[in-house]
C-alpha cells in the first residue's frame, strides 16, 4: 500500500560566512532562515515568489531524498515500456493517444492515496472564474507535480489568468496516476511529475489571491 508523500516542515539553510559577507557588501537585506510547515503554506509562499531559490532548493532536496517518493517511482516502469505515455512526455501525442495513455495508466499506474496533495499550474477549466463550490470533471490528462514551485512557474506562463492549483485526493481508489522516473541528466527531472488519468472531478474548496497568483484549493475525487 502506498502512502502520501509529505516532506514538511521544511527549513531553509543557514548562509555560509562567505554568503553573509557578500550580502553585507551588496547592501541587500540580511538572510533570514524560514520554516514552512505544510504544503499549503509552501504553495502560498511560492505563489508569492516563484523564484524563491532557497525554499525551492530545499524542497527539491527533500523530495529527492523521500523514501515514499522512491517507492512511488518503483511502482511504474520507465517510459520505454509505455510508448503512449512516452510520446506524451515528449510533447508528441498523436490521434488516439488519450485512450492509449489511459489504458497504460490503468495497467502500469496506481491510485493516489487519500490525503495526497499535488499541484498544477494553469488556467481554471470551468466556464466561470474559480470560486468555492465550482467543479469540473477531468476529460483529459492532467499533468500534476509534487512541487508547488514547478506549478507556480507553469501558472505564470498563463499570466494574467494562470492559477496555482492545490489538489488534495479526497477519496481512495478514485484518482488513477502514473509517476515518472528520474533518470540521470533527464531535462524532466526537476518536474516531479505525476500524470493523472481522465475521470476524477476537481471541486474548488478555496481561492486565495497572493501578490502574483491565485491559489485554488481543490478536492480531487
Amino acid at each position: 500500500m502506498l502512502n502520501p508523500i509529505d516532506v514538511y516542515p521544511i527549513t531553509t539553510k543557514a548562509q555560509s560566512q562567505r554568503d553573509i559577507l557578500l550580502t553585507e557588501l551588496s547592501g541587500e537585506p540580511p538572510h533570514v532562515r524560514r520554516t514552512v510547515k505544510t504544503s499549503k503554506e509552501t504553495a502560498h509562499a511560492l505563489a508569492d515568489d516563484p523564484e524563491d531559490g532557497e525554499l525551492g532548493s530545499v524542497l527539491e532536496e527533500r523530495l529527492i531524498a523521500c523514501a515514499e517518493y522512491r517507492n512511488w517511482r518503483k511502482q511504474n516502469p520507465g517510459v520505454t515500456h509505455v510508448p503512449a505515455i512516452g510520446r506524451y512526455r515528449k510533447g508528441k501525442r498523436v490521434a488516439g493517444d488519450l485512450a492509449a495513455i489511459t489504458a497504460e495508466i490503468s495497467v502500469h499506474g496506481f491510485f493516489l492515496p487519500q490525503g495526497q496533495v499535488l499541484f498544477h499550474g494553469g488556467n481554471w477549466m470551468g466556464t466561470q472564474a474559480p470560486h468555492i463550490g465550482a467543479s469540473v470533471c477531468l476529460t483529459d490528462l492532467l499533468s500534476a507535480t509534487l512541487s508547488p514551485q514547478v506549478a507556480a512557474a507553469h501558472a505564470r506562463r498563463h499570466h494574467p489568468t494562470g492559477c496555482l492549483w492545490m489538489l488534495e485526493v479526497a477519496t481512495p481508489n478514485s484518482v488513477a496516476s502514473f509517476t515518472f522516473q528520474r533518470h540521470g541528466s533527464s531535462p524532466f527531472n526537476h518536474e516531479f511529475e505525476v500524470l493523472i488519468a481522465p475521470g476524477p472531478t476537481v471541486r474548488c474548496t478555496g481561492v486565495t489571491a497572493t501578490n502574483t497568483l491565485q491559489v485554488i484549493e481543490c478536492h480531487l475525487s
